[in-house]
């Protein structure tokens, strides 16, 4: 079975390699990703980085108050994220390269929401690091699907314009970011 699989494998890529299409079929194929693919990426990475953000903006709230933060729990914070992250990273992109990404990186997301919203739970700063901590270990998915997303989606012209758009969402998270946060800052 192992060699029969191995077989269909080479079918399948040796079918590819002589697989046309016209340049119009092209487009439209290149449009239709671009319709369905492209956003959900740029959704996730402008919510990835609003969320970074939103550590800032919440100890100007009153977090660090609220939970009884020293400047050294502060920077905790982040050094527990991104030691999450930095773990996560190579067991994440190692498991892209052997199950499937789109449902993990699905599932990474969907936890990593759930981490986000159960971030307002904690009443203690240790209970504040251990959801800082699963955000980052959840978020470390993000980067590397899509990259690989990217490349598997669009042909090598295409993908630097692509790239650019869901790395530019950094940006608009921040403006808009700030947008809320003077917003919110003026109701007060």
């Amino acid at each position: 079975s192992s060699s029969t699989q191995k077989k269909e494998k080479i079918l399948d890529d040796e079918y590819l390699e002589h697989v046309e299409f016209t340049a119009e079929e092209e487009k439209a194929l290149v449009r239709k990703i671009d319709l369905y693919i492209l956003p959900f990426m740029c959704l996730v990475f402008f919510a990835q980085y609003l969320d970074k953000q939103s550590m800032s903006y919440s100890l100007i709230f009153g977090l660090a108050k609220d939970l009884k933060f020293t400047s050294h729990d502060i920077s905790w914070c982040s050094t527990i994220f991104s030691l999450g992250q930095l773990g996560a990273n190579f067991v994440f992109t190692y498991l892209m390269t052997i199950i499937p990404r789109a449902p993990m990186t699905g599932v990474c997301v969907v936890i990593w929401s759930i981490c986000c919203l159960c971030l307002a739970a904690p009443t203690t700063k240790q209970g504040f690091w251990v959801g800082r901590l699963f955000l980052g270990i959840f978020e470390a998915v993000v980067q590397p699907a899509c990259v690989l997303i990217t490349s598997y989606w669009y042909r090598k012209r295409e993908q630097p314009i692509r790239t650019a758009c869901w790395i530019s969402m950094n940006a608009l998270a921040q403006i808009i970011g700030c947008l809320l946060y003077t917003s919110d800052a003026a109701d007060e």
